[in-house]
C-alpha cells in the first residue's frame, strides 16, 4: 500500500481517533468503488454509482482533471471512513459573473460505517486549511440535490453560502477568510 503524507487526526464526537491522509491508495480505490454500490446514501444522493460503476470508469474519473484527495480512516483501520475531493472545475455558468474566480470544486463523503460521528466539519477544516495553504485566495463551489438536507447544514455551519439553485441541484461557494 502507498504511503500518503498524513494530516492532523480528529476525534469523533464518541472520542474515537481518525487520521486523514492526503492521497488515494489502491485499497482506498477499491473500497470507493464497492462504496458507492453498497452505500444507500451515497448511491441516492450522489453520481457515485455511475463515477465509480467498476474498475475502468473509475480509473477513468479519477485521471481527469487533476483532482487533490484527502482520505479519512479510523486510527489503525484501513476501513475508509470519508473522502473530500477537490477538482479544478469552473462554476456553471448562471454563477460566473458573481464567481468570476471561481474554479475548483468540492465533495466530501462520508460513508456509513462512520456517519453520525460528527466528522464531516473537522474533516473540512482540516482539509480546506491544507487546501487553501496551497491554493490560496481560491473560491470553492459545491453543488448538491435540492432534497439533500443534511448535508446542506452542514455545508452552511462550515461557512458555505447558497448562491442558487438550478434544475434540481442547490449551489454553494465559500472562500478563504
Amino acid at each position: 500500500m502507498t504511503e500518503y503524507p498524513s494530516l492532523p487526526m480528529i476525534t469523533s464526537k464518541n472520542n474515537l481517533n481518525y487520521q486523514i491522509s492526503e492521497g488515494l491508495s489502491d485499497e482506498d480505490f477499491a473500497q470507493i468503488i464497492v462504496f458507492a454500490k453498497t452505500d444507500s446514501i451515497v448511491a441516492e444522493q450522489t453520481s457515485d454509482a455511475h463515477r465509480f460503476e467498476n474498475k475502468e470508469t473509475a480509473q477513468s474519473w479519477l485521471q481527469k482533471n487533476n483532482k487533490k484527495f484527502y482520505t479519512l480512516h479510523k486510527t489503525n483501520d484501513h476501513i475508509l471512513a470519508g473522502i473530500i475531493w477537490f477538482e479544478p472545475l469552473t462554476i456553471p455558468d448562471q454563477f460566473i459573473n458573481d464567481y468570476p474566480d471561481c474554479r475548483w470544486t468540492f465533495a466530501i463523503r462520508i460513508y456509513k460505517n462512520a456517519r453520525g460521528e460528527g466528522l464531516s466539519i473537522p474533516f473540512m477544516k482540516t482539509c480546506f486549511a491544507d487546501f487553501w495553504q496551497k491554493n490560496p485566495n481560491k473560491t470553492v463551489w459545491l453543488s448538491t440535490r435540492i432534497n439533500n438536507s443534511i448535508p446542506q447544514h452542514i455545508y452552511e455551519k462550515f461557512g458555505f453560502k447558497q448562491i442558487g439553485i438550478n434544475q434540481e441541484r442547490t449551489f454553494f461557494a465559500i472562500s478563504p477568510k
